[in-house]
């Protein structure tokens, strides 16, 4: 889920391209920033998801590894778009995203934890070395320490140039934290408001998946 939320994060720079009909995986035609949570669904992905990912995850469509890394002829219609107005904007940064196949990609984006501060366990916890490679802390941007976010937060505007928003970039971090942080104790709640209002289909699976 950190991959998604660093790639809306990088992307709502306006030194970067996005491109909200093929980027976001969203129905809500009013977004239009990719860290704008909208006002009447629960979250950025559409579809019967269930409750978990759907209230946890903020989805792209920005993932590679079906396209270019696990089978390049395979049709990945969503990308294939996404990449078809990408010759548009070659004066902008264009972040993707995929899990890690260090052999196949040369220059990426590493995120990694120093330290376990989330209630999912952070597998890498260790920079890579090597000049190529862009180092994330990813347990010291999304905390609600707020001097370990602007510390790695300026280190992400002076690597890429990009023109600061600190309180847009902050408030979808702390939106994201405090849905994680609550969500275990108010599934049961959320599953029956959603239901009853229609917010992305019936989620009657939801105690089964917040455990």
């Amino acid at each position: 889920m950190r991959g998604n939320a660093i790639a809306r994060v990088l992307a709502s720079h306006k030194e970067s391209w996005w491109d909200n009909d093929t980027m976001n995986l969203h129905t809500d035609d009013s977004i239009t920033d990719p860290l704008q949570f909208s006002e009447t669904q629960s979250s950025f992905i559409e579809g019967n998801h269930g409750i978990k990912m759907t209230y946890l995850a903020p989805h792209t469509n920005l993932r590679v590894d079906y396209f270019f890394v696990v089978d390049c002829n395979k049709d990945y219609a969503p990308f294939k778009k996404i990449m078809n107005k990408r010759s548009n904007h070659l004066d902008k940064y264009f972040f993707t995203i995929t899990h890690p196949y260090k052999n196949s990609i040369s220059r990426y984006i590493h995120l990694y934890a120093s330290k376990q501060n989330s209630s999912r366990l952070y597998v890498e916890t260790n920079q890579v070395d090597d000049e190529r490679v862009i180092n994330i802390d990813i347990s010291k941007l999304f905390s609600y320490d707020r001097v370990d976010f602007e510390d790695e937060y300026i280190k992400i505007l002076n690597r890429f140039d990009f023109t600061p928003r600190f309180s847009s970039v902050r408030n979808f971090i702390l939106q994201l934290l405090d849905r994680e942080t609550n969500f275990e104790c108010h599934s049961p709640v959320l599953d029956k408001r959603f239901t009853e209002i229609g917010w992305f289909g019936n989620y009657n699976s939801a105690l089964t998946e917040a455990k």
